[in-house]
């Protein structure tokens, strides 16, 4: 059965953020484990922010200007893995928009975000 990924699950296979991002490569880094992954057409633009996120809360000046420096080629990293067939992408439609607000009003108790929402 495949697996669906967030963008925050996705993201730590690059950022580093200790176990959790050792824990993600483990689980990407083996696609015919899961029989694929399953992600929203959303997950570029979200993962590539949180990218860009990392590298501008980075504490330190020279760390900062270091993981800038990097950033187009995560991005890079990122988009080559996401264009590998083990990558089931679901478009965005008007009527699947309507459908994840929906169900994000209809269970406040889900925690979930908007890009999860989607796939739901």
């Amino acid at each position: 059965m495949p697996l669906f990924l967030d963008a925050c699950a996705f993201a730590k296979r690059y950022l580093y953020e200790g176990t959790s991002t050792q824990r993600m490569r483990e689980i990407t880094g083996r696609f015919d484990r899961w029989g694929g992954f399953v992600v929203s057409s959303f997950i570029e633009p979200e993962v590539i922010s949180a990218f860009a996120k990392y590298a501008r809360n980075a504490e330190h000046p020279t760390l900062r200007a270091h993981y800038v420096r990097k950033h187009p080629g995560v991005v890079e990293a990122f988009r080559r893995d996401l264009s590998k067939g083990a990558f089931t992408i679901v478009p965005l439609s008007e009527e699947l928009v309507e459908d994840a607000a929906d169900l994000l009003k209809r269970h406040p108790e889900y925690d979930i975000g908007a890009g999860d929402a989607y796939i739901w």
